[in-house]
């Protein structure tokens, strides 16, 4: 049981990173074109 929880709490912690690398990446691209467009 407690083995299992370790591995939610990874997937849960990438999961988190992933989201969080996806949002910067659309921030980031978001920004880019609006300077381009300025």
């Amino acid at each position: 049981m407690k083995d299992h929880l370790i591995i939610n709490n990874q997937v849960t912690l990438i999961c988190q990173f992933f989201l969080l690398s996806l949002f910067l990446i659309i921030n980031w691209n978001f920004l880019k074109s609006d300077q381009v467009e300025q």
